[in-house]
């Protein structure tokens, strides 16, 4: 099964509330987007050393020159292992 909070993501579902992540026996819920238990993959927010979700800026080349374009992005990491996702009723 593959689950993802991420609406453009083949495993976009609204379970993924119900849902609890497992990466080889430690849950990663709070980090997850995507989960796969059949390729045994994970798709997990960076936390920097406070807990919180690591941004960086974009490293779009256009954005120095046009402010306007300026953001950040959260750094994700792919993680594989044992997969587990547990639905809750």
């Amino acid at each position: 099964m593959r689950l993802s909070v991420r609406k453009e993501d083949s495993g976009y579902s609204p379970l993924c509330s119900k849902a609890k992540i497992f990466l080889d026996g430690v849950e990663v819920t709070n980090r997850c987007h995507t989960a796969d238990d059949k390729s045994g993959i994970v798709w997990l927010y960076k936390l920097n050393d406070k807990g919180k979700k690591y941004v960086i800026s974009s490293d779009d080349p256009r954005d120095s020159i046009d402010t306007r374009r300026r953001r950040s992005v959260v750094a994700q990491e792919m993680l594989q292992g044992r997969v587990e996702i547990r639905l809750n009723a």
